[in-house]
């Protein structure tokens, strides 16, 4: 049962429970932003209430780049809730069971932060005394964020908060628990010096500043991509470069043959023909939920006229609805469609349509035409009229594959 929040908090999606508590995504439509509730229930006990409002009001008190920001906290009837920035993305313990890993350009950057911010709490007497795997963000587009205030502690100092926040950030990176092989003799082009940065970590009492400034003195990696730690991971990242490849030698093709024009993402092409009076412009993913992005690159194949080429959805370790509200892509077209045909799409996949006149990141701003679902043929749909602006095809639950839920659709056509 939904908890009883103030009406200026619309929920969207339960995601699931943080130990004993319950965390929602949610609207305040008072400031038209998505946040993060966590809510104690009528089971927990008095004193449970007041540690979590005690704790949470503690971490609210510091503003930093890396720490979730946490905007009210307060009693129920019969019990607590937090409301909380959403920081997109997803947990480092999300990416570790899809076998995502993280992107070593941005793991330095972000670790250091991290210990940064854990060093703003500790300066005003916060011990967060439950760092996990499931209490850090990391997203590509956004700082990482540690959050999830309130927890039921497990430790109680400030040497084993920097413990626990290195174990995480290590395991993040190399998929093995911490200390298990050295980061450097499994990921080419990372130094040793964070070998001994995580090592210092494990073996002494440091203070978050001083694992901050070990990981500011690591050398940046020569390398993109982690390798992969396990059969399932070694199959998805070869799944990954036949596509990119895939992707390569149809652009090639089409410098050599009268292709129908690709249109990149961000950018509006000269003209993009699917019928005398409608063109296609601008291709952009739409995430207000997560990061921001969603496999960008691959988001031309959508209109490049070759439904063998697919715009396929990141992979996720849950179903789509307990991570966040959806994900979809917005298409900007100039006349009047009538028809929508929509090409492999993966079968399972359940997506919706809306249209609005001009682009916006809030949801609720779009209006709903149409439910769909996937079963792998060509999905052929009457559009109302619309004259020109932007469609969004909004994907709400995706199929399971193997381990993770993903989705690709091969080509969309307005006409």
């Amino acid at each position: 049962m939904p908890p009883p929040l103030p009406e200026r908090y619309h929920l969207e999606v339960r995601i699931g429970r943080d130990g004993d508590v319950e965390e929602w995504l949610a609207t305040d439509e008072q400031l038209d932003r998505p946040v993060l509730v966590r809510v104690l229930g009528p089971e927990s006990t008095p004193e449970r209430r007041e540690a979590f409002l005690s704790h949470t009001r503690l971490g609210a008190s510091v503003t930093h780049q890396h720490v979730a920001r946490v905007y009210e906290v307060d009693l129920t009837e019969d019990g607590a809730y937090s409301i909380s920035e959403w920081p997109g993305g997803i947990r480092l313990a999300d990416r570790g069971e899809a076998g995502l890993g993280v992107d070593q350009t941005g793991f330095l950057p972000n670790a250091e932060g991290l210990a940064r911010g854990l060093q703003a709490l500790h300066d005003v007497g916060f011990v967060h005394g439950a760092i996990t795997g499931s209490s850090v963000f990391f997203s590509a587009a956004r700082p990482a964020k540690l959050a999830a205030f309130g927890r039921i502690p497990i430790t109680s100092s400030p040497e084993a908060d920097v413990r626990s926040l290195a174990a995480v950030l290590e395991e993040g990176l190399t998929g093995e628990p911490a200390g298990t092989v050295p980061p450097s003799e499994m990921i080419d082009g990372i130094s040793t010096e964070l070998d001994l940065a995580f090592e210092a970590a494990r073996e002494s009492n440091l203070d978050a500043a001083s694992l901050a400034e070990r990981f500011a003195a690591v050398p940046s990696p020569t390398a993109n991509e982690p390798e992969p730690q396990d059969p399932g991971r070694r199959w998805w990242l070869t799944a990954i470069i036949l596509l990119v490849a895939a992707a390569a030698l149809i652009a090639v093709a089409t410098t050599l043959a009268p292709n129908p024009a690709v249109v990149p993402s961000g950018s509006t092409p000269d003209s993009t023909p699917v019928d005398g009076s409608v063109e296609i412009g601008r291709v952009e993913s739409f995430d207000p939920f997560g990061d921001g992005t969603e496999n960008d690159r691959l988001l031309p194949n959508l209109v490049d006229g070759n439904p063998a080429t697919a715009w396929m959805t990141e992979q996720y370790a849950d179903p789509l609805p307990l991570l966040k509200a959806g994900v979809g892509v917005t298409f900007e077209v100039s006349g009047t469609p009538s028809r929508l045909v929509i090409e492999r799409m993966t079968s399972g996949t359940i997506a919706t349509l809306h249209w609005r006149a001009a682009p916006s990141q809030q949801l609720a701003d779009w209006e709903t035409l149409q439910r769909i679902g996937a079963d792998d043929g060509t999905i052929d749909i009457a559009l109302p009229e619309r004259p020109g602006g932007v469609w969004l095809l909004w994907l709400v639950d995706l199929p399971a594959d193997g381990p993770v839920h993903v989705a690709s659709i091969g080509e969309t056509t307005f006409d």
